[in-house]
């Protein structure tokens, strides 16, 4: 991953071959605290902030790479503010250069909650 991000490989990921790829993961396996052991923390910074009923969606920028954390619960988070974002890669997809699927978590990663 970018900007001296380190991603350990987790299973679903070891069969892929050398080369770019885009990774993606759902807004709601992205957390503002540790989650798990195998959790990676993403330095951000937040664009937007958006409350929506009982549920907060955090937009902030990694560098080139934007991401959407989902967080139950209202959430007041300041524009421009420094956070930590973390995901486990268990949940990670992997898409290759034309888009096609080439990894996935396994159904259980995606229900279970990790940690």
């Amino acid at each position: 991953m970018g900007q001296g991000i380190q991603i350990p490989s987790v299973e679903h990921i070891k069969s892929v071959k050398e080369g770019k790829y885009t990774f993606g993961v759902r807004s709601n396996h992205l957390f503002l605290s540790r989650r798990s052991d195998g959790d990676v923390e993403i330095p951000a910074t937040v664009e937007l902030s958006e409350i929506n009923g009982s549920e907060t969606f955090i937009h902030a920028n990694h560098g080139a790479f934007q991401l959407v954390v989902q967080e139950k619960g209202v959430r007041s988070v300041r524009i421009g503010a420094e956070i930590s974002i973390y995901v486990n890669p268990a949940r990670f997809f992997v898409y290759d250069e034309a888009g096609a699927l080439v990894a996935s978590p396994s159904p259980e990663a995606l229900r279970t909650p990790l940690g």
